[in-house]
């Protein structure tokens, strides 16, 4: 499914955007992160081009790409405290899944902001600081809250990682609250908040 040559991408590219289906518009997601590993480069930059030409365009098709973001919740209540999603299984009471309740949600958010704007990069660093040179997208102030955000929600899930790993235990997502200090847990609050704002803003543009 995933080998095609250029002409055959492009067609590709055609019937996914042309509704609004869900497994068409998950399986974009994957192909708008691509980056090339071997052969002609030039290729991939056709890809690129084409991808970043037809897609804003498909208005029924992004908006079922926001739909889809509004599935990913953010770890935090309704209240704006940290807590796990029902729709997870916790391991125990104060685990919460970063990686699909935190990281997931930014990187998704900074993808289709990116497709709107017709910008082609990878990276959610990258993405977060291209968006911030238009300041009417994504204010810079905004984008380096995030891009801090990201990083320490990356290092929480490897420290997390690193310990499980040196107890005999799976390397997964989930991060025992129990184990940050109390000044970690409020910059974990604060990151949440930063994130689920900039969700809910990429939703409602």
């Amino acid at each position: 499914m995933w080998r095609k040559r250029l002409s055959e991408w492009q067609a590709q590219l055609e019937i996914w955007s042309g509704d609004r289906r869900v497994k068409r518009v998950q399986q974009t997601n994957i192909l708008l992160d691509f980056s090339p590993v071997a052969g002609s480069s030039a290729l991939a930059v056709q890809l690129g081009e084409h991808i970043a030409s037809i897609l804003p365009k498909a208005s029924l098709f992004m908006a079922e790409m926001a739909a889809l973001l509004e599935e990913l919740p953010v770890a935090l209540d309704r209240f704006g405290r940290v807590a796990s999603s029902p729709q997870f299984d916790a391991p125990h009471g104060h685990a919460i899944n970063l990686k699909h309740q935190g990281l997931m949600p930014l990187i998704s958010a900074a993808r289709l902001l990116c497709v709107r704007q017709g910008l082609r990069t990878i990276a959610t660093r990258e993405r977060l600081v291209m968006l911030s040179r238009e300041e009417k997208v994504l204010p810079v102030a905004q984008a380096e809250l995030l891009i801090v955000a990201f990083e320490r929600l990356q290092q929480h899930i490897l420290d997390q990682q690193r310990y499980n790993k040196a107890c005999g235990q799976a390397a997964d997502g989930w991060v025992d609250l129990r184990r940050l200090r109390e000044d970690q847990r409020l910059l974990l609050k604060f990151d949440l908040q930063q994130i689920r704002a900039f969700v809910q803003q990429v939703i409602k543009a």
